[in-house]
């Protein structure tokens, strides 16, 4: 109420709704896959106005110092308990930034002995939005977090139908043995290689690439492990049993690797 009964409603909804857009922008920066929904960033824009308005003593000067104080601790408490996930700080930030930003320019009705119109002031807080909201559109990363997560879905699922080799019996004929470790094992790896062909056309995230790279690995040994098996079912000798079992050492290696130092699911 104090903010609009000093900028008047005109001025007071230009704040909200500019500051509110502002937010949003940067927040898109920050957050590359999901984006929030939300008043947030208006909100803690009318925060900012409400420091400009104090900084520019638009009131008595004793209360102005006690709630500069107390408006400065309530953003700082804010942004402190948006560190703690679940919130979109950078809204609250881009938001609090431009509140103050933008209401500084619609009070400023004079620079030196110039007198600047409201037309003017309007026209160029707008006109810092337009210049802000074409800075983000130029700098933020177009990443494919979508078709990612699409192929990567495919990859486990192929990734699952291997299980079948685990479970061949060596009472089977060698032809049905084959055919299994070729169905189960061989295929199923080299579909993954190509999916994970398809992933390293995208243009990815630190984390994703990350991630892109441990089943790029994973599958060049897996697809080599498979394909020893596959010669060991065909001669019916345990003449490749030291590879494959220096194979599985690499990949079990693979796997603890990625586990310590990622939070996410690995393996297959």
């Amino acid at each position: 109420l104090m903010v609009e009964n000093k900028l008047g409603w005109k001025k007071y909804f230009a704040v909200y709704i500019l500051s509110g857009i502002c937010g949003g922008l940067l927040s898109i920066i920050f957050h590359e896959i999901n984006y929030s929904i939300g008043a947030s960033g208006a909100i803690l824009g009318l925060f900012g106005a409400f420091l400009a308005l104090l900084l520019n003593n638009l009131f008595e000067k004793n209360a102005s110092r006690a709630m500069l104080v107390s408006t400065l601790l309530v953003c700082a408490l804010m942004l402190l308990n948006g560190l703690r996930g679940n919130t979109d700080n950078w809204a609250h930030v881009g938001g609090i930034t431009s509140g103050f930003l933008i209401c500084f320019v619609l009070i400023t009705d004079k620079i030196g002995q110039v007198v600047i119109k409201p037309q003017l002031r309007f026209a160029t807080a707008i006109t810092v939005v337009i210049v802000f909201s074409a800075t983000v559109l130029i700098f933020t990363p177009n990443y494919e977090p979508k078709k990612f997560f699409a192929l990567e879905k495919a990859f486990k699922k192929n990734s699952e139908d291997y299980a079948g080799v685990y479970s061949i019996s060596t009472r089977l004929p060698i032809e049905e043995r084959l055919r299994r470790v070729d169905d189960y094992g061989v295929k199923v790896w080299a579909r993954n290689k190509q999916i994970v062909k398809q992933m390293n056309a995208l243009k990815l995230n630190e984390e994703h690439s990350l991630i892109r790279s441990y089943y790029e690995k994973i599958t060049n040994k897996t697809l080599a492990f498979t394909k020893l098996l596959y010669l060991e079912a065909a001669d019916d000798v345990p003449q490749y049993r030291v590879k494959l079992d220096t194979t599985m050492a690499q990949i079990n290696r693979l796997k603890e690797e990625a586990n310590n130092n990622s939070n996410r699911h690995w393996g297959y």
